[in-house]
């Protein structure tokens, strides 16, 4: 261990590692921040009225304080509703004594207990006072239910036992049944108790982006200390120096482990840290099964010990993938091969442990690859048993077995990796037959560099893996009641617009105008004795009934109101589906991101069309010749622009194979002017044909982005710095747009920017959306053709320019 201060100095004195870490840190502690702190401007008031409600119960007895806290939950849920409509009456006293009278006869003594209290006229009191005691109660709640739980748990195991299937001994299933009932058993005296919320935890321990950031810092701290001597062409001498053996890399994996420990203990620990100061975790000393999201942990831990063997599990899986990557790195040598290899192990441990079902015969893929082994939460608080050859093995002794097994693994075979090691090809030219039939086709050459020595094959697989990943095949159907009112009168109002559809609407709109004079009617009727308190329930929970349709309603009636307007101007519009509508137009956060996705793989595929060339020293002899000036570079234009309408084709595919298969039905033969916004415009076509022009105009605009990148690409000649450029050019300004849609659509639980981004950046959706444009395509047909001429003229004039 005499070499390990020297291998930590050869990893730690370089910048690139600090500023690499340092991003990554920044990166985590801003993203909880954003999407785990919950921003409320009552946070500390509702943390001190749910302290001093908590203490108060902690006088009775656990089923004398659920039984108070209903009580409490029932009447806090009047005053709510007292305190909105008195809010919403203009604080007419006459309806609040009104819904006082209403809350004394659902809840007698109501009235006295509450009437001259702030509850029923302050709506944020009110509001405050109803999620303390509803977060309250639901604690007390877990504890009944966990009670019930472990109850169920043991009569379960004996019903299933008697069952045939289940009955014979040597079965899994019966070894199954019987290893729950032993697990849970030890658990029935349990003391458990209410001290908290359980969202503190529940944010720490199912944050997974942490995660991929650790085996991100894994996966660089391998690169940077040992690859560094197969870079230099040193590996074999160092190997036979001798401390250059076993000595060296127990020392480089002690290295390894302390700085994958120190990284995942700062980025755990600030989770942590943000987690505590936030929300906070409560009672310390109380067990965790007594959160209901934790009761199927099968050994009793209180709050302190589960969150130290959470960050001990982050630590020893931090350890477990090192040792993994260390040895594909020792046993492949080249950085590149080791580093492709091990994201593949990765790509696939994600894929399984995000994909593969619970109950699949492959689960095991799922829970104990990488990915799985990061799970703790999973690990530990899901309780599920694996079929090892016929022996139930809880999840979570399988997770630490194989953890260890893992990290003895990766180390024995990283030792074993000094006496031999695999020599894999890592440079396709070694590996390829000669053709029997050659080409002088400069498409062909031009297009297998491209696809070949420029990777342009991985952006098509990706590109095709988030075309198949994003589609979606299930039919519409209404999610709310809201919704499947709209629907009912939509059904019975589409297609063209008649008079009957006309007088349907009309007759409609009198039956809601008049609800409220029955309700009236009623009231006087059952005061004055003319109905009995049955019939008068029943009349008016139809009456109740009928009102609620009216917000489904109103929604199709200001179509109605538009569609009059557009008879007004001589255009027969129709009423639109508004959920088809808003999926044709209404998707910014969506459009944006197929945008950055699109323009990653469009940068990454287009740079390799000039890169080879430049870097291979032999540009210059290349445009000497007969066809490599401008025909080579016509020929390089028309594969990006081709790059760049096949890319947008594969990710925005997606969408409109979802919009056909999961939408409600669109009229594409109404006019134009049916859509929301785009009433005031005079074009005589209809919606489908708009839609057609657009989608045709950004496959022109994605051709012409295609050519602007190669255009940067032959300027800069070499590739990081073309991407680099296009990535600032290009991609920045659509994730800076992005950024702002997130904002003001509510994504980030703190506001950012407060909109101030928005002047800036709205120029941008006009670039990037497929459908969007149409509210701006005036501008937009001004922009990219101008732009167009000028990239291709770039695109030939720049090499003849660079060559002089």
């Amino acid at each position: 261990m005499r070499l390990l201060p020297f291998e930590l100095q050869k990893l730690w004195s370089k910048k690139i590692f600090w500023g690499a870490f340092f991003l990554v840190f920044c990166c985590n502690l801003l993203l909880f921040f954003l999407l785990r702190c919950p921003a409320d401007f009552h946070r500390d008031a509702l943390c001190r009225a749910e302290a001093a409600l908590l203490s108060q119960m902690q006088q009775y007895t656990q089923e004398q304080a659920l039984e108070i806290l209903s009580r409490k939950y029932a009447e806090a849920e009047i005053s709510l509703r007292i305190a909105r409509q008195y809010q919403d009456s203009a604080q007419s006293e006459a309806v609040f004594t009104s819904l006082l009278d209403e809350a004394e006869q659902e809840c007698p003594g109501f009235s006295e207990r509450y009437k001259d209290s702030p509850l029923l006229t302050d709506v944020e009191q009110a509001n405050l006072y109803f999620v303390t005691v509803d977060r309250v109660r639901m604690q007390y709640q877990s504890l009944e239910n966990y009670r019930a739980f472990l109850a169920s748990i043991s009569q379960r195991a004996d019903g299933m036992s008697a069952i045939g299937v289940f009955s014979e001994e040597d079965s899994f299933a019966y070894r199954n049944i019987q290893k729950t009932k032993r697990d849970f058993a030890h658990l029935q005296g349990l003391q458990v108790a209410a001290g908290g919320s359980p969202e503190g935890l529940i944010a720490f321990s199912r944050y997974y982006l942490t995660d991929f950031l650790a085996v991100f810092l894994v996966l660089f701290d391998c690169t940077l200390l040992l690859s560094a001597e197969e870079k230099k062409g040193m590996r074999r001498l160092i190997r036979a120096a001798p401390g250059g053996g076993y000595a060296l890399t127990v020392s480089q994996l002690a290295a390894l482990f302390l700085a994958g420990i120190g990284s995942a203990l700062l980025l755990y620990g600030s989770n942590l840290a943000c987690s505590a100061v936030s929300m906070g975790f409560g009672d310390l000393n109380r067990y965790v099964q007594s959160m209901d999201p934790f009761r199927n942990l099968a050994f009793a831990l209180t709050v302190w010990q589960y969150l130290l063997l959470f960050l001990g599990g982050k630590l020893l899986a931090v350890c477990a993938v090192t040792a993994i990557c260390a040895a594909v790195f020792y046993l492949f040598g080249s950085g590149k091969a080791a580093a492709l290899i091990f994201c593949g192990m990765c790509a696939l441990s994600f894929l399984a442990w995000r994909f593969l079902p619970s109950q699949s015969i492959w689960a095991g893929w799922k829970y104990l690859g990488p990915f799985g082994l990061f799970d703790i939460y999973q690990d530990l608080c899901v309780y599920r048993n694996l079929n090892f050859f016929g022996i139930p093995v809880s999840l979570s002794a399988m997770w630490l077995a194989v953890s260890v097994l893992l990290l003895v693994l990766g180390t024995v075979v990283s030792m074993v990796s000094q006496t031999w090691s695999l020599e894999l090809p890592v440079s396709l030219p070694q590996i390829r037959k000669k053709r029997k039939i050659g080409t002088v086709s400069l498409l062909r050459q031009e297009l297998y560099k491209s696809m070949i020595g420029g990777k342009g094959w991985v952006c098509l697989i990706l590109a095709v893996t988030w075309c198949i990943a994003n589609t979606h095949t299930t039919p519409y159907t209404p999610s709310n009641w809201t919704d499947q009112c709209y629907f009912y009168y939509y059904e019975q109002v589409s297609g063209p617009f008649t008079p009957e559809k006309e007088a349907f609407l009309l007759s409609e709109q009198k039956k809601f105008e008049e609800i409220p004079n029955q309700f009236a009617i009623l009231q006087q009727g059952y005061e004055q004795g003319l109905l009995s308190r049955e019939d008068y329930l029943e009349q008016t929970q139809q009456l109740t009934y009928d009102a609620t349709f009216q917000s489904g309603f109103e929604q199709i009636m200001g179509q109605y109101s538009r569609l009059k307007e557009l008879e007004s101007r001589g255009i027969s519009g129709r009423i639109l589906h508004k959920i088809a509508v808003d999926n044709l137009l209404s998707a910014p956060a969506e459009d944006h991101q197929r945008a950055v996705v699109f323009l990653v793989l469009l940068i990454l595929a287009v740079t390799g069309l000039t890169a080879y060339d430049h870097e291979s020293g032999l540009s210059s002899l290349i445009h000497s010749t007969v066809r490599g000036y401008r025909r080579l570079y016509w020929t390089k234009i028309g594969l990006a622009a081709g790059y760049g309408s096949g890319l947008f084709l594969l990710v925005w595919l997606p969408r409109w194979l979802t919009y056909f298969f999961c939408s409600p039905a669109m009229d594409w033969w109404a006019p134009v002017q049916s859509l929301d916004g785009m009433s005031d415009r005079s074009w005589h076509c209809s919606v489908g044909t708009v839609v057609l022009l657009t989608v045709g105009y950004q496959l022109l605009c994605a051709a012409l982005l295609g050519t602007a990148v190669l255009s940067l690409a032959q300027f800069l000649k070499k590739t990081l710095p073309s991407i680099a450029a296009g990535a600032l050019l290009f991609l920045a300004p659509v994730l800076l747009s992005w950024l702002t849609v997130l904002e003001q659509s509510g994504w980030f639980a703190v506001p950012l920017t407060g909109g101030a981004l928005l002047p800036f950046v709205r120029p941008l959706l006009i670039l990037i959306s497929p459908l969007s444009m149409l509210q701006d395509i005036s501008a937009g047909w001004l922009i990219w053709p101008l732009l167009g001429v000028g990239i291709l003229i770039g695109s030939v004039k720049i090499p003849h320019l660079m060559k002089r």
